[in-house]
């Protein structure tokens, strides 16, 4: 009996040490919060105020004005981005956190994006020709690596506050970043001096891949930054500004327009239909495991409530 005892007590403490270990602080939690600070610096530093002499994000914007460019309140979004990357960088720094597939499942994907993302301001705002075509190139590698990100957090289930801390930033800098990437694509046709034709049934197509995006995917999070982008767009075309009034026929804008705002409407009614059927799956679960004389201990926020 005594020696059946001390080999559970060595078993137990193997799997304890087997935790201490597989919660241990790493080299990748530590790169991840260096590489937020990194590209938040760039973002807020050189893209925001313009250190170094470089152009803002904004001024460039401006000088490239697109038929996608949204309106400058659009871009508060960042904002939201930021403080909840922060969020996610703090948590995946403690021991109750790091452990957690929500957190091993992206490896060193996150530090590729703020890597991408500090090219992309960087370029973008050099302002020149050559740079804007090279922070496209940038713009795509964000999307790449949060679209792996994304989806490998897809089928990870998580409890309500771990969702908002581990999930949700992931899922609005995936969903911002599509719509990064439509509008990058209109700039770069502006800055190398498409046809005016071209840029405007590109700008048709890039407002189109909005709602095309949004009809394949069933995330909540990810439809409604779409839909704050194509409202964005919407409220810079209704009052345009010199530059657009005097190159586009006011028919080709008067048609943008409605287009924005219909894709607008179309992409909230799929997310009003995907927040119906979120939570009437997520109140028949709870029925059947109250049925079955379960509790609902485990709310799962993740891919079933809220995710793809």
């Amino acid at each position: 009996m005594n020696q059946h005892n001390r080999r559970n007590v060595a078993r137990d403490r193997e799997v304890l040490s087997s935790m201490h270990t597989s919660s241990r602080l790493s080299a990748t939690n530590v790169a991840n919060l260096l590489a937020y600070f990194a590209s938040a610096f760039a973002f807020y530093g050189v893209g925001t105020f313009g250190l170094f002499g470089l152009s803002t994000i904004e001024q460039v914007s401006a000088t490239y004005q697109s038929l996608v460019t949204p309106a400058p309140w659009t871009l508060l979004i960042w904002v939201f981005l930021y403080a909840f990357q922060f969020a996610w960088a703090i948590a995946q720094m403690l021991q109750d956190f790091r452990s957690m597939p929500l957190v091993t499942a992206l490896g060193w994907k996150y530090i590729a994006v703020c890597v991408c993302q500090m090219a992309w301001v960087v370029l973008f705002c050099l302002s020149t020709q050559e740079s804007v075509c090279l922070s496209m190139v940038a713009i795509i590698g964000v999307l790449f690596f949060l679209f792996h990100i994304f989806s490998a957090q897809a089928n990870v289930h998580a409890k309500s506050y771990l969702y908002w801390v581990l999930k949700f930033p992931m899922s609005l800098y995936y969903g911002w970043s599509i719509a990064v990437a439509v509008i990058s694509l209109n700039v770069l046709l502006v800055a190398v001096g498409f046809a005016d034709n071209i840029q405007y049934y590109i700008a048709l197509a890039s407002i189109s891949s909005l709602m095309l995006v949004g009809c394949a995917t069933s995330d909540l999070i990810v439809l409604l930054v779409l839909a704050w982008a194509a409202i964005g767009i919407y409220a810079e075309v209704r009052n345009p500004n010199n530059a657009l009034a005097v190159t586009f026929d006011y028919s080709f804008i008067m048609w943008l327009q409605r287009w924005a705002i219909a894709c607008f409407v179309i992409i909230m009614l799929l997310f009003v239909v995907r927040l119906f059927l979120f939570l009437r799956e997520r109140k028949t679960t709870k029925s059947r495991r109250r049925d079955a004389g379960g509790g609902d201990d485990y709310n799962r926020m993740g891919n079933q409530e809220w995710g793809m």
